[in-house]
């Protein structure tokens, strides 16, 4: 049993142990957070600079490229953690053993992307294959600075054994494809959008996205933080683990539904302020798409409890349907409603995805229950507070 010690609070429990593992992992997140905020400033530089129909052109361009992008570190990220709380001894072998494979990804990505460039668009994808390879390099020079000067460790401990590579391989394919089909499913519609509608469709849609994106960076920290905590309780306390894990789940559904309101109240003044009055309509874009963050952050802590509990195969199987699904949507959607039906068959598809598709697999009901938990208070508020709206509206009519 776990000793109380270990268990100060809903948030702090982490024992001494991992304390000291955590220091393995915790510089891990920091590519992500390079990334994204180099990505958004850069994105709303070149909408401005650009204009909403030029800038239709480069988005779907670096969604075609970002399609591929998983190919890069096989979806392990979350092996890698997991691999380092059970065997911290191995460290190097580790993060030897998942660089090489690292590489190797990174290679075959960038070869695909410019054979197949040659068949399907334009040159602007062979400069944004470019520039994405400087890009790739610069995140991984700061992560060796923060790896090596902030954490003290030495990149020359570091070393491959093909027993390591062979399992990683093993345990990520199924993230790898999973990572795909999520990538598809959530730049699809930007492809699509560019084949069937215009180019300033593409960009007022991808500025849109440049924002509903943000929060994602915020979900990634959580996890990287809450993922040894977890993956400790799952190993020593299963009722302890699901307390916590519902827990967070509702505190996780509670900060979409903040970040929802903030959005509804200043998502038209935000896409003015940074994007400019010629993507204006972005607002009402941005304010559908914000409904799939409340079932994205719902279900923020799924893919961790896919991992911890070696679930990882149901990735990909819900992945490929939810790409499917939203291919469909989008043919079905954009037609009839644009940009905007490009948006809701977002929303319908994350939702599906992330919540309703649980209760199908045996090893997701569980936590399909705690996650509905998590949301129907909020759905009884949204209720009570459409039943005021209207009973005022009556007495000021």
């Amino acid at each position: 049993m776990t000793s109380p010690k270990t268990l100060k609070s809903p948030l702090l429990i982490i024992s001494p142990y991992l304390k000291k593992v955590f220091a393995n992992i915790s510089w891990l997140s920091f590519d992500q957070i390079i990334r994204m905020g180099v990505n958004t400033l850069t994105g709303i530089l070149i909408a401005r600079y650009l204009g909403k129909d030029l800038y239709g052109v480069f988005s779907y361009a670096t969604a075609y490229i970002m399609i591929f992008s998983p190919m890069i570190n096989f979806g392990f990220d979350s092996l890698i953690i997991r691999d380092l709380l059970r065997q911290p001894e191995k460290r190097d072998e580790i993060m030897g053993s998942s660089f090489l494979l690292r590489i190797i990804g990174a290679v075959t990505a960038i070869s695909v992307i410019f054979i197949s460039i040659q068949f399907v668009t334009k040159a602007n994808i062979l400069y944004l294959g470019v520039l994405y390879i400087f890009e790739m390099g610069f995140g991984a020079l700061g992560l060796i600075i923060i790896y090596t000067q902030l954490q003290g460790f030495s990149l020359k401990q570091w070393h491959l054994t093909f027993q390591r590579a062979g399992y990683v391989m093993k345990e990520s394919w199924p993230l790898l494809f999973a990572a795909a089909s999520t990538f598809i499913y959530m730049r699809i519609d930007q492809v699509l959008i560019g084949r069937m509608i215009n180019d300033g469709a593409v960009g007022i849609y991808s500025a849109s996205t440049k924002i509903f994106e943000l929060p994602f960076v915020l979900l990634s920290i959580f996890n990287t933080s809450f993922f040894p905590m977890l993956n400790e309780l799952y190993n020593t306390d299963r009722e302890r683990f699901y307390n916590r894990y519902e827990f967070l789940t509702g505190m996780y559904t509670f900060i979409s539904i903040v970040i929802l309101i903030g959005t509804l109240l200043f998502a038209d003044y935000a896409v003015k302020l940074l994007f400019g009055a010629a993507f204006e309509d972005a607002g009402t874009i941005l304010k559908i798409q914000i409904i799939g963050l409340v079932f994205l952050y719902n279900a923020g802590l799924r893919s961790l409890y896919l991992t911890i509990t070696s679930n990882q195969k149901l990735l990909l199987n819900t992945s490929i349907t939810s790409a499917v699904l939203n291919i469909v949507l989008n043919v079905l959607f954009i037609p009839s409603y644009g940009i905007r039906g490009s948006a809701v068959a977002t929303v319908i598809t994350i939702a599906f995805s992330l919540l309703f598709q649980n209760i199908i697999y045996k090893p997701t009901r569980k936590i399909f229950y705690l996650q509905l938990k998590s949301l129907l208070p909020i759905l009884f508020v949204s209720e009570m507070t459409g039943r005021v709206i209207s009973l005022v509206k009556r007495k000021i009519g």
